[in-house]
């Protein structure tokens, strides 16, 4: 019988503790720092004369060459030095968005290019920047994502952190007093994954978890839901030990995720709370 994994976590404010004993199961620990930062990011701590020029012609983007080549320079992205020399890659996305907690509008600007240094993947940025082009952020994430958390409000910029080993998680921002504040900081003191294609232990179908926006408790504000499936490749015995090869009436068997020991259905729920603005803050609890 497959087994479900439901993780409910309730939002509160800044920095809860959760008992060891709750932690998230050990299929999803060992995020790497680099990973998932969750760091308030400085909106109003900028240089006024500092501005991107090429601005000055936005939508449009007269020169490409030229205008990767000023972007590299002016927000001093890493990107190895034979691509930026011959300043390959495209630009995705050059348009204007709205972030909760502000009425301005903003900036954002998604570079991508052939594949590099494993130091600099997933070789892609997102620039945000205000209109008139002050540098605010630049995020190395495989993806980016407005979502819709409280109705008739402006959406919350969601980040998708991923290291070169496959592991990763979301980061979901708003404007607060100025900054960017990470309001979805659901993997602390969980170590919890919602991306995980590093085959060791055990890997994600789909490798970031499916994103459900929608209210799950019924306040009348949209909660985060992930949910998929946790392919094992490796087997556990009764005395606790795994093991990547068994065998099995005679008969060798590795496990992979073509043949895995098991998969099992896992779902993710993290509550929004109105009182704070959070995501991913609270008490764990769970049936396995």
């Amino acid at each position: 019988m497959k087994k479900t994994i439901i993780i409910p976590l309730i939002l509160m404010l800044l920095g809860f503790k959760c008992n060891e004993s709750e932690k998230a199961i050990n299929q999803t620990t060992t995020v790497e720092e680099e990973t998932l930062v969750g760091e308030d990011r400085k909106v109003d701590e900028v240089n006024l004369d500092e501005r991107f020029s090429m601005i000055s012609t936005f939508p449009e983007i007269a020169d490409t060459s030229e205008f990767i080549r000023e972007m590299i320079d002016f927000f001093e992205i890493e990107v190895d030095f034979q691509e930026k020399d011959e300043l390959s890659g495209r630009i995705n996305e050059y348009k204007k968005i709205k972030i909760n907690g502000s009425e301005n509008s903003f900036v954002i600007l998604e570079y991508e290019y052939k594949g590099g240094a494993m130091a600099t993947f997933p070789w892609r940025y997102q620039i945000l920047m205000s209109e008139d082009g002050k540098p605010i952020e630049t995020f190395s994430g495989l993806r980016y994502e407005l979502i819709e958390i409280i109705p008739n409000e402006n959406p919350f910029l969601l980040i998708l952190k991923v290291s070169s080993r496959g592991n990763g998680g979301h980061e979901i921002y708003k404007v607060v007093d100025g900054k960017l504040e990470n309001v979805y900081e659901g993997y602390y003191d969980y170590d919890l994954r919602t991306y995980d294609n590093h085959q060791d232990l055990a890997v994600y179908e789909p490798e970031e978890l499916t994103i459900k926006i929608k209210d799950d408790n019924g306040d009348g504000f949209n909660d985060l839901i992930f949910e998929g499936k946790l392919i094992y490749l490796m087997a556990k015995s009764p005395k606790g030990f795994w093991y990547d090869v068994d065998e099995i009436n005679g008969k060798t068997i590795e496990y992979s995720i073509e043949n895995p020991w098991k998969k099992s259905s896992i779902k993710f729920v993290f509550l929004f709370d109105e009182k704070t603005g959070l995501c991913g803050k609270g008490e764990l609890s769970r049936k396995i």
